[in-house]
């Protein structure tokens, strides 16, 4: 069996035994004749070697991540709606990939990396806001709810975050900016 994909895979994420592709595609590889319509995020079980979950995102998945504890997968990109849902630029799925209902923070511009530990979720792209507070490319929400938490970066405007590492709870940040919190740190 050949998990082809028509597109691109930019993120890959493993939860409950189901290994999750996000990216820009429409279609996999069912082993048939005949592709599956899953529009820019899929599930693949590699025990059965098929695809377990074929998800809908109207944009691009940029990013995906799972908390550990609590089993949500969370995925960041530049969509509108997720399972025929309003989601802009963030969602998280439940272990039976429904759509977390409470989880839905308002963030400005798309949502380019992610991580997820105890409940937080980490989010870094190109954007200015989250919840009506200025938050320059790094935020960090609540897991359940999607509540903007106190911690911010403090990042200049302009600022990209590309890449996030969470080790051991310090919070690793890749991208284009100049300083953090007032001290010179280029990218």
């Amino acid at each position: 069996f050949d998990p082809e994909l028509d597109g691109s895979v930019l993120a890959l994420a493993f939860a409950h035994g189901t290994v999750y592709a996000g990216g820009q595609f429409s279609n996999v590889n069912t082993g048939t004749t005949h592709a599956a319509v899953a529009n820019n995020l899929a599930g693949f079980d590699p025990r059965l070697g098929a695809w377990n979950f074929l998800g809908n995102a109207d944009g691009g998945v940029l990013a995906l991540g799972v908390d550990a504890s609590s089993g949500l997968l969370y995925l960041g990109g530049f969509f509108f709606q997720v399972q025929g849902q309003a989601r802009q630029f963030a969602a998280a799925l439940d272990p039976a990939n429904l759509l977390v209902p409470l989880f839905v923070p308002e963030i400005s511009s798309e949502v380019q990396t992610l991580t997820a530990a105890n409940g937080r979720v980490y989010l870094g792209g190109n954007f200015y806001g989250v919840n009506g507070q200025i938050r320059h490319g790094l935020a960090a929400v609540d897991g359940a709810n999607g509540a903007l938490l106190p911690f911010d970066g403090g990042l200049p405007d302009s600022s990209v975050v590309s890449a996030l590492a969470l080790e051991n709870g310090n919070l690793r940040v890749g991208g284009k900016f100049t300083t953090v919190q007032g001290v010179s740190r280029l990218n």
